[in-house]
C-alpha cells in the first residue's frame, strides 16, 4: 500500500520555471539604484513608475530624472505618466515624455480626477504613434488588478499570495468602495503626489491647447 508521502509526491504539480513564463515582467518602482541593479536581470523586460513613486524618491526634476533612467538603461521600456489633470495638457504632457526615448511608453491614467475619461485622447495619441500605457484601470469594463487579485486568489482557493504591502494595505477597503471608486481614488492619489512633489513639465502652449 503506498504511503500518504508517496502519494503526494506522485502527484505532485511542477511548477513553471522562469525561462518558461510567456508574460513580460516589469518592475514597478522610481530608485535609480534598484531600477540599474534590476536591469542586470534578462527577464526584467521594462519598468514603470508613477508621480506617487516618484515623490518616494524625492523627484522634482522630472525630465532630467527620466532622460538619466533611460540613458542608464537604454536597451529597456520606460513608462513614465503624465501628471496634469487637464485632458489636454495631458495629451501635450504625453508628446514631449514620448521624445525621451525610443523605448519610452506614455502612462495615461482611465480618467482624470473628475473622472473624465481619456479614450479620446488615448485614441489621438495611439494613431500619432505615441505608445501608450493605460493605468489606475480598477473596472470590470476597464479589466481589473492589484487587490482584486486578491480577490481572484480566493476565489481560486489559493492557500497563500504574496504581495507588496502596498497593495496589502488596501485590503481592509475591501467591500467599502465601489470599483470605479478605487479608480477614482488611484488618480486623485497621482494627481496629489504630483503636486506635493512639485514635479513640472515644460509644454509648448500650442501643444497644451491641442
Amino acid at each position: 500500500m503506498e504511503s500518504d508521502g508517496k502519494r503526494k509526491q506522485g502527484t505532485a504539480m511542477t511548477a513553471p520555471t522562469l525561462g518558461i513564463l510567456k508574460v513580460k515582467l516589469f518592475t514597478d518602482g522610481a530608485d535609480k539604484a534598484q531600477i540599474v541593479e534590476m536591469a542586470k536581470h534578462p527577464w526584467i523586460a521594462g519598468f514603470t513608475t508613477n508621480p506617487s513613486l516618484m515623490k518616494k524618491a524625492s523627484v522634482s526634476d522630472y525630465e532630467a530624472y527620466a532622460r538619466d533612467l533611460v540613458g542608464a538603461v537604454p536597451d529597456r521600456h520606460f513608462s513614465f505618466e503624465v501628471f496634469s489633470d487637464a485632458i489636454p495638457e495631458m495629451v501635450a504632457q504625453a508628446r514631449v515624455i514620448t521624445s525621451w526615448g525610443a523605448h519610452v511608453y506614455v502612462k495615461l491614467p482611465v480618467t482624470n480626477t473628475r473622472g473624465e475619461p481619456l479614450f479620446d485622447a488615448v485614441r489621438a495619441l495611439s494613431h500619432d504613434g505615441v505608445k501608450v500605457n493605460m493605468t489606475a484601470i480598477f473596472t470590470a469594463k476597464q479589466v481589473t488588478r492589484e487587490v482584486f487579485n486578491v480577490v481572484e486568489a480566493e476565489s481560486m482557493g489559493c492557500h497563500i499570495i504574496t504581495a507588496p504591502a502596498d497593495v496589502l494595505k488596501k485590503l481592509p477597503g475591501l467591500g467599502k468602495m465601489t470599483d470605479a471608486e478605487l479608480s477614482l481614488a488611484a488618480v486623485k492619489s497621482f494627481r496629489e503626489d504630483a503636486i506635493a512633489a512639485g514635479l513640472r513639465l515644460s509644454v509648448a502652449a500650442s501643444r497644451a491647447a491641442e
